[in-house]
């Protein structure tokens, strides 16, 4: 679970309900969720749509490290 969330930059907010996370940590948390359990594939609709530029760029970055 840590190394999960240490992903998605998120390993601070471990304690938090989901109801209490911005909408992007809510993004991030979805994809970590996704991800637990190391599946082969992940199918994501628009993971990114209408986060701010910066925060779309570090999702995509998890994203790549996670393709390989």
């Amino acid at each position: 679970m840590d190394r999960v969330l240490g992903q998605v930059e998120l390993l601070a907010e471990k304690q938090k309900k989901a109801k209490d996370l911005s909408g992007g940590m809510k993004r991030r948390l979805s994809i970590a969720i996704s991800i637990i359990g190391d599946p082969k594939f992940v199918i994501l609709d628009e993971p990114t749509s209408g986060l701010d530029p910066h925060l779309r760029r570090s999702i995509w970055d998890i994203l790549r490290k996670l393709k390989n």
